[in-house]
C-alpha cells in the first residue's frame, strides 16, 4: 500500500494548541474543488485509493487502527462531497462500493451510485428541524409542549407513575430540537429490546435481577404497550429485533404514544445537559404536524424536498417503481429493514434519500436557500456543550471540532444516523461552504455504524487539510501581492503554518500576512500604531464575505512581548487562548469612528482582488 494513502486516524489524539483567532476560516472559502489541479480533488483521490485498498485487504493493512475498518468489504456505501462554489464538485467527488449482499440482491439495486436510495436514519432529524424553521413562527418554538398536546399533562395527572415525571410545561420545541429537553431517549417501550422482550416473555427478567413484569404498573401497562402487544401477538414475525437503538420499527398511533410517554421520568431537567432522544424528535415531528395542520411527510415534502428539488427523497417507503434503484439490505425480506411505515417515529428517523439529494440539501442549507441568511447562521451554531472539549450539540447538529496542523480549529456540523440495516452521515463545514455525505447499508455487520464512522474519519483527516490548503492557495492567487497609491503601499503574503518564517518573525498563524505597510510615507509596522493595535505580524482573517465583490477582513496581531512568555498550553485564564483572544479585542480601537482592524477588498470579475482599503486610513490602494 502506498504510504501516502494511509490516513493516520491516531492524529485525532494529537492535541495541538488552538489559536485564539475568530471562529471563521483563515481564508475565504475555496471555489475550485473539481479541477485536476485542485488540492481538494487530489485529497479526494487519496481518500478513494485508501478506501479501495482497505476494501481489497478488508481492513487488515498495517494501519494505525485496522480493527476500525475490519469488515468494510461487507459494507455497501456511497461517499460524495459538494460545495456551493463549484457545481461540478458533487459530480466529480464521489465514490461508491457495492458489497456482495447488495450485488447479489434479489430486490433493489445491485450496483450503487449517486442516485441509489438509502434509508438515512437519524439524518432525518435535520429535515425535521429545517421543516419547522421554514413553516412555523419563531414564537411557536418556545411554546410549552403541554400547550401543543394537553394530553401530556392530563394523562400524567390521571395516571401517576409512581416516579417524578417530565415537566411538560418546561419542554419546548426549541429544546426538543437541540436534544436538551430531558425527555426519555426512546418511545415507550424503549427500543433497546429489553422492555419489549420482557413484556413478550422472551427474557426472564427475574433471572436478570429485575422484578417480574407487572401488568398493573401504569408505566408497564401503558396504552402504547397494549397496542404493540396486540399487534405483535397477531403476527408470528419477529418484533423488536432489528437493530440499533436508533431504529424505529414498531408502530404506535399518536394518541397512545403521547399518553404512554407522558408520565415517564426525565433524563435531565430541561436545558441542563444534552441527551440524545429519538423520542424528542418523534414528539417534535408530531408537534410540527399539529401546528401546520398537515401530516409530517407532507410537511417535509412541501418545506424541504420540493423547493430543493430533492426528487428522490421520501419520508414514507418509496413506491415500488423506485425499488429498482433502492439499496435493500436483507434483500430476501425487504419488509424487515426497508419497507417500513415509521408512523409516529417519522420525525426521528424515517427518511430515505440519495447522495445526489443530500448534496442538494447541504448546498441548500449553506446557501440559505430556504431561510434568511441570518437565520441559517443562527441555526448553524452550538446550543450546548457535551463532556468532551471537541464536541458540542446544536439543533440537531453534532458539532465536531477538528484542529488542523496549523493549529486552526475547524467546526464540522454533522448529523449521524444508525437504524435497522442503515447508517449515514451528513457533514457540513460552514467555514468553507462545503460538506460531504456518507450513506451505507448492511444487514450482516454488527459494527456497521462503527465502520462507517471510521470511514468518516478517513475522509475528514484527509479532506479538511486539503480544503484548507486549497483555500490558502486561492487566497495567495487572489489576494497576495502589493497594493499602492501615491506614497502608500501594502504587501500581503500567505502563511499557512503556525511557525513558518515571515519577515517579522513571531507567531503568525495562518492567514494573509502584512509583510510591508507604508501609509503616506510612514512605515506603519515600525510606527506607534503597534502601541495601540498590537505588535506585528499582522494577519488578515475573513470577517464579512458579502457583498461578494467587497469582502471584509479583520486584522489580528501577535501577542505583545510580556505575554509572549505565557504558556501556550491549555491554561484556562493565563494562557494565550484567553489573554490574547482576538474575539475580545475585535474593533476595540477606532480612528474616525472606524476600526483600525477593518480592511475591505474590491474583487474583479475573475475573483482576484483589484484594491484594498484599510478603512480607518481613508485610502484605497490599487493592486500592482
Amino acid at each position: 500500500m502506498k504510504s501516502s494513502h494511509i490516513v493516520a486516524l491516531t492524529a485525532a489524539c494529537l492535541a495541538p494548541i488552538a489559536l485564539a483567532d475568530f471562529s471563521t476560516g483563515s481564508w475565504p472559502a475555496p471555489h475550485d474543488l473539481s479541477s485536476n489541479s485542485s488540492l481538494i480533488r487530489k485529497a479526494f483521490v487519496n481518500i478513494t485509493e485508501t478506501l479501495h485498498e482497505y476494501i481489497l485487504d478488508d481492513g487488515n493493512l498495517n494501519s494505525p487502527a485496522p480493527e476500525l475498518i475490519a469488515g468494510i468489504s461487507n459494507l455497501t456505501f456511497s461517499l460524495g462531497a459538494f460545495s456551493i462554489h463549484d457545481a461540478a464538485a458533487s459530480e466529480v467527488l464521489q465514490y461508491h462500493y457495492t458489497a456482495p449482499e447488495i450485488a447479489t440482491a434479489g430486490n433493489g439495486t445491485t450496483s450503487v451510485n449517486a442516485d441509489s436510495i438509502y434509508r438515512v436514519a437519524s439524518v432525518t432529524k435535520v429535515l425535521t428541524v429545517l421543516s419547522g424553521l421554514t413553516s412555523i413562527p419563531a414564537s411557536d418554538w418556545d411554546r410549552p409542549l403541554s400547550d401543543v398536546f394537553p394530553v401530556l399533562s392530563s394523562y400524567q395527572e390521571a395516571h401517576p407513575g409512581g416516579f417524578f415525571s417530565v415537566n411538560w410545561t418546561a419542554v419546548t420545541l426549541r429544546n426538543l430540537a437541540a436534544q436538551i429537553s430531558g425527555v426519555p431517549r426512546d418511545g415507550f417501550p424503549s427500543l433497546n429490546e429489553l422492555e419489549l422482550s420482557a413484556a413478550l416473555g422472551q427474557v426472564d427478567a427475574v433471572a436478570m435481577g429485575l422484578p417480574p413484569y407487572n401488568i398493573s404498573d401504569p408505566l408497564q401497562d401503558s396504552p402504547c404497550v397494549n397496542y404493540l402487544l396486540s399487534s405483535l401477538n397477531s403476527s408470528s414475525s419477529s418484533s423488536g429485533a432489528g437493530g440499533s437503538a436508533d431504529s424505529s420499527l414498531e408502530l404506535c398511533p399518536a394518541g397512545p404514544y403521547l399518553e404512554s410517554v407522558s408520565n415517564r421520568p426525565p433524563t435531565f431537567d430541561p436545558w441542563t445537559s444534552p441527551g440524545y432522544a429519538n423520542n424528542g424528535f418523534s414528539l417534535l415531528g408530531l408537534a410540527l404536524a399539529n401546528l401546520t395542520n398537515s401530516s409530517f411527510p407532507d410537511l417535509v415534502q412541501k418545506a424541504v424536498f420540493n423547493p430543493l428539488n430533492m426528487t428522490s427523497s421520501y419520508i414514507m417507503t418509496p413506491p415500488e417503481s423506485e425499488w429498482n434503484r433502492s439499496v435493500i439490505a436483507y434483500p430476501s425480506a425487504p419488509a424487515t429493514y426497508f419497507d417500513i411505515d415509521a408512523g409516529v417515529f417519522a420525525g426521528s428517523g424515517a427518511a430515505l434519500s440519495t447522495q445526489s439529494d443530500l448534496a442538494r440539501l447541504g448546498e441548500g442549507i449553506l446557501k440559505s436557500a430556504l431561510l434568511p441568511s441570518a437565520e441559517t447562521r443562527r441555526w448553524m451554531k452550538p446550543v450546548s456543550f457535551t463532556g468532551r472539549l471537541q464536541y458540542a450539540v446544536g439543533a440537531p447538529w453534532e458539532i465536531h471540532r477538528y484542529t488542523l496542523l496549523n493549529n486552526k480549529v475547524v467546526d464540522l456540523y454533522t448529523k449521524s444516523g444508525d437504524s435497522g440495516a442503515y447508517s449515514a452521515f451528513l457533514v457540513l463545514i460552514p467555514d468553507y461552504d462545503l460538506g460531504f455525505s456518507l450513506l451505507s447499508a448492511s444487514s450482516t455487520l454488527s459494527l456497521r455504524f462503527e465502520i462507517l464512522a471510521a470511514i468518516a474519519d478517513v475522509v475528514t483527516y484527509t479532506l479538511v487539510p486539503g480544503v484548507d490548503a486549497q483555500a490558502a492557495a486561492e487566497a495567495s492567487a487572489n489576494y497576495a501581492g502589493t497594493y499602492t497609491s501615491g506614497n502608500s503601499s501594502l504587501t500581503l503574503i500567505v502563511n499557512q503554518t503556525s511557525s513558518g518564517p515571515i519577515p517579522l518573525g513571531g507567531f503568525p498563524g495562518p492567514g494573509l500576512v502584512i509583510s510591508n505597510w507604508t501609509s503616506n510615507g510612514t512605515d506603519v509596522l515600525k510606527s506607534q500604531f503597534a502601541t495601540y493595535t498590537g505588535i506585528p505580524p499582522y494577519r488578515l482573517l475573513p470577517s464579512v464575505p458579502h457583498p461578494a465583490n467587497r469582502p471584509s477582513f479583520r486584522l489580528v496581531t501577535a501577542i505583545d512581548e510580556p505575554s509572549a512568555q505565557l504558556p501556550i498550553s491549555d491554561t484556562l485564564f493565563s494562557g494565550r487562548g484567553f489573554v490574547a483572544a482576538d474575539w475580545v479585542g475585535v474593533d476595540a480601537l477606532t480612528y474616525g469612528g472606524i476600526g483600525t482592524t477593518f480592511f475591505q477588498f474590491d474583487i474583479g470579475s475573475d475573483g482576484k482582488a483589484t484594491s484594498v482599503s484599510p478603512m480607518a486610513f481613508r485610502e484605497t490602494l490599487k493592486k500592482v
